[in-house]
């Protein structure tokens, strides 16, 4: 049987996470379909978070 976190659990798991640290709800999707339910926007998001905050520790 496959379980998932709810939308209270995954808050309360972003207030436990340290910076940097985002967090986007997207109805009807869960943490492995995400690209299916959101796409371009998903790519869009993970790539300018990642380019965001790996750029600061190239140093």
């Amino acid at each position: 049987m496959m379980m998932h976190t709810t939308q209270l659990e995954t808050e309360r798991l972003y207030a436990a996470a340290r910076a940097p640290k985002e967090l986007w709800i997207v109805p009807g999707a869960r943490h492995f379909n995400m690209h299916t339910y959101a796409g371009r926007e998903y790519e869009q998001r993970i790539s300018a978070f990642l380019s965001r905050y790996l750029r600061q520790n190239v140093d």
